[in-house]
């Protein structure tokens, strides 16, 4: 979306373990923008693609920026196989689509000696959870603030809540 190689971006994960599968929970943005703000309050600026000046106004600009992801994310997906899972439902529905879906991989490497039963178990089942804590507000099961994961905007280019005016 910014304009990065795409080739150079793979050959930086091209040493990197395969992993058993990928999830993608697919999102609509304009459901993704009503969780940002009901959860921050305001649209961060760098996932609203801000500096790249896609629309004057954070909201539009949003929208715009998590399309474009998306179709980046929907080509990786035809590239690498991710398996998508639609991020749209209710906490407990992607919930359990996921431990669904994890629960075959998790069983396959434990009856082929991949991986140790127990330990490997309690690691999907606390990564699924954390995903249900994440939708729920909690930022990753801590109880602390998100933490700063890349620069702040310009000054006077913060995010504000601005839902879309009514058409």
């Amino acid at each position: 979306c910014r304009g990065a190689d795409l080739a150079w971006l793979e050959s930086l994960y091209g040493m990197a373990v395969e992993p058993d599968a990928v999830f993608y929970l697919k999102v609509r943005p304009t459901t993704l923008a009503e969780r940002t703000l009901e959860k921050y309050g305001v649209l961060d600026y760098w996932e609203s693609g801000m500096d790249i000046g896609l629309a004057p106004d954070i909201y539009d600009s949003f929208l715009k920026y998590q399309v474009l992801v998306q179709q980046h994310f929907t080509k990786l997906q035809q590239k690498f196989g991710f398996q998508v899972i639609n991020g749209n439902r209710s906490i407990r529905a992607v919930s359990t689509d996921l431990r669904r879906r994890l629960e075959p991989i998790v069983e396959n490497g434990v009856r082929n000696g991949h991986i140790g039963a127990s330990d490997d178990l309690v690691a999907a089942e606390a990564a699924v959870a954390a995903v249900a804590d994440r939708r729920n507000g909690a930022p990753w099961g801590t109880g602390q603030p998100r933490p700063p994961c890349r620069p702040a905007p310009p000054p006077g280019r913060a995010g504000r809540a601005r839902p879309p005016a009514p058409s």
